[in-house]
């Protein structure tokens, strides 16, 4: 999908004092702008795949990712950009298939 707005504005309306619960409200809309005082934002959230937790959760296609993993001579956690092959991991600079804890698309920033 293009175009998709990396922050957004829920519309509550303007009479919101007579409400208790989110659920009760009718008619909520939103925009990519702020238009009324009690609008919410919210911005896309990263998502990192875990995959000590899932290890089946990876990359559905061949691509640059940047990934978090551990250096088998040091032991330490670190993030890279690496790559994803179908095949397994590949990070450039840092040899073939290092541990891979966890994963997320490349940020897009407008």
């Amino acid at each position: 999908m293009k175009n998709i707005p990396s922050k957004i504005f829920l519309n509550l309306g303007e009479d919101l004092e007579c409400f208790e619960d989110f659920n009760d409200l009718g008619e909520v809309t939103w925009c990519e702008n702020e238009v009324g005082d009690g609008d919410i934002e919210y911005q896309r959230k990263l998502i990192w795949h875990n995959l000590s937790k899932n290890p089946k959760d990876l990359p559905k296609k061949d691509y640059d990712v940047v990934i978090v993993c551990v250096k088998r001579e040091s032991g330490h956690t670190e993030s890279l950009t690496g790559y994803y092959d179908g095949n397994g991991w590949w990070v450039d600079e840092e040899g073939k298939n290092p541990n891979v804890i966890a994963w997320m698309d490349f940020p897009k920033f407008k």
